[in-house]
């Protein structure tokens, strides 16, 4: 019987196909490591554009607060939360809306004391006895202890007032708010009309007041690059946003009596993808 002998043609296909899969996982490392420092240019890029972009958007911001000196920001604004336009390099048009972010529950106490903290705590024990676990999506981390009384959702008003009034009272009063509300916004005057309609104890009014923002300091700025019609495909649009807490000068809203009166605490970018 013949046996054939494995030849020099068998071993070289070996050696070939080996060589092919050893440059498959060196051509693949390659194109993996090259992917990963073009998505760190590209994130070093971002990032020298957000800062540089967004800082001057949060100067012009800072420039509109000031501007309205003893006005109330919610005065100041359009109908659909407007500020002001601002036009960037390239002639690319930001719009500036300001929106009520004081809807929630205070649930971070910290700088608070004596009457405040113990009031703050009231307000998220009756938050939690409530709503359970669903408390979590009704609370703030920013801003005063008073909720909007234009904007807070009936949740945290049943939370608020019921911590001054308890569960027998708190009823008409949310129903008044609500029917208020309703009808347009809720200034001081409509406010005290509010009270007497509930037929709410005088006793506890000046604690109502203090937990029931009629003027919210804490604002939601959000700065959004408007998209050319002309462009296609159209970029996805650009939008930045953070927090402010705007008190006016001489405000008569105790809430607000430990917050600065024009500052940005917070800012991000809210784009896309981001």
């Amino acid at each position: 019987m013949n046996r054939r002998r494995r030849g020099p043609r068998g071993f070289a296909l070996a050696v070939v196909l080996m060589i092919v899969a050893i440059s498959g996982i060196v051509i693949a490392y390659m194109l993996d490591r090259q992917a990963n420092q073009a998505l760190g240019v590209k994130r070093q890029m971002d990032a020298y554009t957000f800062h540089h972009v967004s800082r001057g958007i949060q100067e012009a911001v800072e420039a509109w607060i000031r501007s309205n000196g003893t006005s109330t920001v919610r005065t100041a604004l359009d109908d659909e939360g407007r500020a002001f336009d601002l036009v960037v390099d390239g002639g690319q048009v930001v719009h500036v809306r300001f929106v009520d972010a004081q809807d929630g529950v205070l649930a971070d106490f910290s700088g608070l004391t004596g009457e405040s903290l113990d009031t703050a705590i009231d307000i998220v024990a009756q938050l939690r006895r409530n709503e359970g676990e669903a408390a979590r999506g009704l609370v703030r981390r920013e801003g005063p202890i008073g909720v909007s009384v234009n904007n807070a959702p009936e949740k945290v008003l049943r939370a608020v007032i019921g911590s001054v009034l308890g569960s027998t009272d708190t009823g008409s009063l949310v129903r008044a708010i609500e029917k208020a509300r309703a009808e347009g916004w809720i200034d001081r005057e409509k406010m005290d009309s509010v009270y007497h309609d509930a037929e709410t104890p005088a006793g506890d009014v000046p604690r109502l007041q203090g937990v029931l923002a009629v003027e919210p300091v804490l604002w939601r700025v959000i700065a959004e690059a408007g998209v050319p019609e002309n462009v296609w495909p159209r970029p996805p649009a650009v939008r930045y946003g953070g927090l402010a807490i705007i008190a006016a000068a001489g405000s008569r809203n105790k809430s607000a009596a430990l917050q600065r009166s024009s500052s940005m605490i917070s800012w991000e970018n809210l784009s896309d993808g981001q």
